[in-house]
């Protein structure tokens, strides 16, 4: 397996969360033009401590991170996408392949410019 750090086909730097919207299995982050569908569950780091969707907190610590800017938005090859914000907390997802649930896309985007596209 590929462990580098690709250069994602769109950049999140720079860009604010908007809307945060949970729908049945999934979760939907939308920023300035830009919405990313968590087909896999992320997790959220605050302060460095990770709180799983299964876990009290998860909703409140994903919804607090709405108004942030994003400083770093890492995709490594096969293995996760993290999404770091300006408070210092971040938004991992895994793209291993035993953690995809209903199918091949762990994650799915739609950008600015209508680029459309999975990971």
């Amino acid at each position: 397996m590929n462990d580098r750090e690709n250069k994602p086909p769109f950049s999140l730097d720079g860009e604010e969360l908007a809307s945060v919207t949970f729908i049945r299995d999934y979760i939907q982050l939308s920023f300035d033009g830009s919405t990313l569908s968590f087909i896999v569950d992320p997790v959220i780091f605050k302060r460095d401590i990770p709180i799983r969707r299964s876990e009290t907190g998860f909703c409140e610590s994903l919804l607090s991170l709405i108004g942030q800017k994003v400083v770093r938005f890492e995709v490594r090859d096969q293995v996760h996408i993290r999404i770091t914000f300006q408070c210092g907390d971040s938004v991992f997802v895994s793209l291993r392949n035993e953690d995809r649930k209903w199918g091949p896309e762990a994650v799915t985007f739609r950008t600015r410019g209508g680029i459309l596209g999975m990971f």
